[in-house]
């Protein structure tokens, strides 16, 4: 668990968990105020999960579902294809498999990976 904080009060503004399964990490986010949105707190919470994937040796990482077509738009921009076909076991003949996730297996002890105070972080 990642939380973001304001820097002048402390205050909660977002917080990030990531699980992992199999050869896949899921890296979900969450804003508690809606200014938090505007500090690039998403790119931080995909780059900590990235840098979480390679240490730990997994393939996938699956940044969930994207309704709106600007949060679509922006995570293809950084490679992340957007597919309603994203689980191995759900994925049609026509899927491509390097954007299925695969969630086959145990969890990952993800206390392996430490990456000291990086993770909790205050926004202005």
């Amino acid at each position: 668990m990642d939380e973001f904080r304001r820097r002048h009060d402390g205050k909660l503004v977002a917080w990030s968990c990531m699980i992992a399964k199999g050869k896949t990490m899921r890296n979900m986010w969450f804003y508690q105020r809606s200014e938090a949105a505007k500090c690039l707190i998403w790119f931080y919470t995909v780059r900590l999960a990235v840098e979480r994937c390679l240490h730990l040796g997994l393939t996938h990482l699956d940044l969930g579902p994207s309704h709106k077509t600007d949060v679509k738009e922006l995570k293809a921009k950084y490679g992340f294809q957007s597919t309603l076909n994203w689980n191995h076991e759900t994925a049609s003949d026509s899927s491509d498999p390097q954007f299925c996730c695969d969630y086959s297996g145990p969890f990952v002890d993800m206390s392996r990976f430490h990456c000291g105070d990086r993770t909790a972080k205050t926004v202005q």
